[in-house]
């Protein structure tokens, strides 16, 4: 009876680890902690900023769009909200427009579309602050539709906006 017994045990680890292969650790469990999502375009002149979607775990939570550029050359905050404790993916879509004048006119025919996300731990009623920056990378020899970056930074600092959060005003 023994040895039926640890032959049993032996063989109920072997399918609990099958069957445990490839599997997601479990959530974390906890208060639900904060995500804060603010935004800044730092892209150069020949760039104008005509709409932002903002996602949170594929849904989108904040969708801006003007009549004329929007106004985010300095820092907008986007979303503030309640997020259960693990990883979450914020995903941001920038819609732009190219400008240029005299020889460089053909630019005004241009779209971009840039679109990059980033992973972030959320710890039980803690704070995850999202920082993203439209830049320009490369240099003059860098293929103008490769020129659009996103970059994203992390803190645990609460950077409480002194304005609404939301969608940055219209200009022009």
């Amino acid at each position: 009876m023994k040895r039926n017994g640890s032959c049993l045990i032996a063989a109920l680890a072997v399918a609990v680890a099958a069957c445990g292969a490839g599997e997601r650790p479990a959530p974390r469990v906890g208060l639900p902690g904060t995500v804060a999502v603010s935004f800044q375009d730092a892209l150069g002149e020949m760039f104008v900023l005509e709409g932002i979607e903002l996602l949170v775990d594929g849904r989108i939570v904040v969708a801006c769009s003007g009549k004329g550029a929007l106004d985010a050359r300095s820092t907008v905050f986007l979303y503030r909200g309640s997020a259960d404790p693990g990883e979450h993916e914020i995903a941001l879509r920038l819609s732009y427009r190219g400008q240029g004048q005299g020889i460089f006119s053909y630019l005004s025919g241009y779209r971009f579309e840039v679109k990059s996300s980033h992973t972030v731990e959320v710890l039980p009623a803690g704070l995850r602050a999202v920082r993203a920056t439209a830049y320009e990378r490369g240099d003059p020899a860098t293929p103008l539709e490769e020129r659009p970056q996103i970059r994203f930074e992390e803190t645990s600092r609460d950077e409480r906006p002194s304005g609404a959060i939301g969608c940055p005003g219209s200009k022009g």
